[in-house]
């Protein structure tokens, strides 16, 4: 159980490749002490790059060194209290632009009752919106909007981008010059 825990720890922690083999190593080898040397030999590499990647680990208190092991020199143990590590975890896997497809999906399937079809368009747009905080509030005003130009495009994300610094304002009933023309 503890393992699991661990490799858990590791899995939502931002690492380069060679400190994530060297972790998964150190914990294979049910944290025995390990020279510099087995490092370089294990993962095909310098000793020179294996320690520039130890001194990182040993900062964020992954990894712990041990002055003359076995009158050998220096080897190094995996910390296996995560609780202890010094690292930021890894930036949460749902984006702003997911979040946006998200609740636009969701909208749009109250509003219509169907799926609406994401495809490269709509990607492009959740993309270029960036990072919006009140991309919910805003995404409900406009699926709540009586504006003709938003329901005749179906509530598309296309729309959705032209028209949100108006939603944000709440201007978007004033949209007079597209919802003139486009009055019957």
């Amino acid at each position: 159980m503890i393992k699991n825990e661990i490799m858990k720890a590791i899995a939502q922690t931002e690492l380069s490749g060679q400190e994530a083999r060297i972790l998964l190593y150190q914990i294979s080898k049910d944290n025995e002490y390990t020279p510099l040397s087995e490092f370089a030999k294990i993962l095909n590499t310098t000793r020179f790059r294996i320690s520039e990647v130890l001194k990182k680990l040993i900062q964020r208190n992954m990894i712990s060194v041990i002055e003359n092991h076995n009158s050998i020199g220096k080897s190094y143990a995996f910390n296996v209290n995560y609780n202890e590590w010094l690292l930021p975890l890894r930036k949460t896997v749902t984006s702003n632009k997911n979040y946006l497809i998200k609740y636009y999906i969701d909208f749009f399937i109250e509003k219509y009752g169907v799926r609406p079809f994401i495809g490269g368009k709509e990607q492009g747009v959740a993309k270029r919106m960036g990072a919006i905080d009140d991309i919910k509030e805003l995404l409900m005003k406009f699926f709540e909007s009586n504006d003709k130009f938003i329901i005749r495009s179906r509530h598309s994300l296309n729309v959705f981008e032209s028209v949100i610094n108006r939603l944000r304002v709440g201007e978007i009933d004033k949209f007079s010059g597209l919802k003139d023309f486009l009055n019957d």
